[in-house]
């Protein structure tokens, strides 16, 4: 069944992705290679499109998700590289995991046991990667007393392979850069002791988006960029230094236009009330596909013909925008609700500033069934 665009889409340009994944490849220089992060839908982009797209036009061998259930889900979309489940997993996720042959995390016993008999009662063997701690307080397990314990107890379970060994930089992004070379100093104390243990990991990964940028010596044979491969440098210090290009516009349509006149209201509890005559469009979305509703509480707009349309109020549906000093708005016109528009653009970091908040929070909002187109 074609369903169109949809009342509002994802424009993904594939091409700047790919060019995007090549300047990073570029950068890192030969030995280490790119496990692009997919979770929260590829920040909005489609986990699924974004999945076929780099393991079946990018070359991609192996990409990290958060959850064993978007990794199951690009199983079933037919993506066949490896997947890695970064963050911790419930029990209850174990037996999908290693049916669909997921690389896990392993960090305490107990996970480790649960996991070897899951491998032995479906017959497989299932690739783990030791994840340490090193400063983030979430999941892992420290470098010393406590790795070593538990690489001896994983070394006599035949069900399971460690292939990998990984941690998270915690401020990457800032331009102190102390307490990221202090992470590394205890992840290189963690490699030193699985080497003396006898396991040479396949996959070892330190570096996220930012590091990426800046950290060579901490590349390893793998980096783990995510909005870095969307084209967004997240280093306070740094402005694009690899030239990446962001590759998605939102967009939504005109449904239909109204003259108001002043002491007339608009929305749900006479949200607006207008002070004038006005001309005012609906929109074909609402806060129902992700959109941030406090982006109009706080003086948001889209564009329509290349001119700002102040929003007047959201539904959950449906928007409303003041057209008034727009020429020539005709219904099904495009809005953009992010991107460029002639010489006027909406960007992430305006979405930041607005929101007071990470800019990745708004991609990653965005619903499900706003249409991803890829061109």
């Amino acid at each position: 069944m074609d369903l169109g665009v949809g009342n509002t889409f994802l424009e993904v340009d594939l091409g700047k992705i790919k060019a995007n994944l090549n300047r990073i490849r570029g950068h890192i220089g030969e030995g280490c290679e790119v496990m692009p992060v997919l979770k929260a839908n590829a920040a909005g982009m489609g986990f699924e499109g974004m999945g076929h797209f780099m393991a079946d036009e990018c070359s991609v061998r192996i990409v990290a998700v958060a959850q064993v259930f978007e990794a199951v889900k690009l199983r079933e979309a037919g993506v066949d590289c490896k997947i890695l489940v970064m963050g911790g997993v419930p029990y209850g996720n174990v037996h999908a995991a290693v049916e669909h042959g997921i690389h896990m995390p392993v960090f305490n016993r107990e996970f480790a046991v649960l996991v070897n008999d899951e491998a032995k009662s479906q017959g497989n063997k299932v690739k783990l990667h030791t994840k340490m701690e090193t400063g983030m307080n979430r999941i892992g397990v420290k470098p010393g007393r406590d790795l070593d314990r538990l690489v001896d107890y994983l070394k006599g379970l035949a069900g399971i392979e460690v292939v990998g060994v990984y941690s998270h930089l915690v401020e990457s992004q800032a331009a102190d850069k102390s307490f990221s070379h202090h992470q590394h100093g205890l992840f290189k104390e963690a490699l030193s002791q699985l080497d003396s243990k006898g396991i040479e990991p396949r996959y070892i990964h330190l570096c996220n988006s930012a590091a990426t940028v800046w950290f060579k010596e901490a590349h390893y044979t793998h980096v783990r960029p995510g909005r870095l491969v969307y084209g967004i440098d997240p280093n306070g210090d740094e402005k694009n230094g690899l030239g990446l290009e962001f590759p998605v516009k939102w967009y939504a349509f005109v449904t239909n236009l109204k003259e108001i006149e002043a002491g007339e209201t608009v929305g749900y509890n006479r949200f607006f009330k207008a002070n004038r005559s006005m001309k005012v469009a609906t929109l074909s979305f609402g806060y129902g596909d992700g959109y941030n509703r406090n982006l109009v509480l706080k003086g948001g707009h889209v564009l329509i013909n290349g001119k700002r349309a102040k929003f007047l109020d959201m539904c959950m549906d449906q928007s409303f925008v003041d057209v008034t000093a727009i020429e020539d708005v005709k219904l099904n016109d495009r809005a953009v609700l992010l991107g460029s528009d002639g010489e006027e653009e909406i960007n992430l970091l305006d979405f930041s500033a607005m929101l007071g908040e990470g800019y990745m929070n708004a991609m990653a909002g965005i619903g499900g069934r706003v249409r991803r187109i890829y061109r």
